[in-house]
């Protein structure tokens, strides 16, 4: 008999190796697929629940949410996360010590094989989520290769800018 370094005879298994690696794996699984941090699910929350009309003084007395979805349709799939709302630079020294934005963003696919997306900042890293409305940061139209995007400077223009559904 071979035995290797481990003390096992060679060319057999330790019976714990296959279910080690089953475990190792079903934990990268669920941990890759793990719920929202709560800052950020709270982050989500307040812009989905926040009032269009605090936002906006020319839309409906709707949730956020709501408003999204009466524009691209109750089957359409909102897909939420968060970011810093582009302010980061890459550069640790500059960035170093910064109090940056966070911005709720909603992205969704609209006619035309166009993507909407629309960020509200609801707070900061350093003081965390604001108190009150959120305000409308930035949005964009952004259609297939080789198209130009399209800037949404208030969320009153995003129904021409996207047209009909469809």
């Amino acid at each position: 008999m071979n035995f290797s370094a481990s003390g096992t005879v060679k060319g057999e298994e330790r019976p714990h190796t296959n279910s080690m690696a089953l475990l190792v794996l079903f934990v990268l699984v669920v941990l890759g697929a793990a719920p929202q941090a709560p800052v950020e699910a709270a982050a989500i929350n307040a812009a989905k629940n926040a009032v269009a009309q605090d936002i906006d003084k020319t839309l409906p007395r709707m949730t956020f949410e709501a408003w999204v979805r009466g524009l691209v349709g109750a089957q359409a799939a909102l897909k939420w996360s968060t970011n810093d709302c582009g302010e980061q630079t890459g550069n640790p020294t500059l960035d170093r010590g910064r109090d940056f934005p966070i911005c709720a963003e909603v992205q969704v696919a609209v006619a035309g094989g166009r993507q909407l997306s629309l960020s509200l900042m609801v707070g900061s890293t350093s003081r965390g989520l604001t108190v009150g409305p959120p305000k409308f940061r930035q949005g964009n139209i952004s259609g297939p290769k080789g198209s130009r995007m399209i800037w949404i400077e208030k969320l009153s223009d995003v129904p021409k800018r996207i047209g009909p559904r469809g």
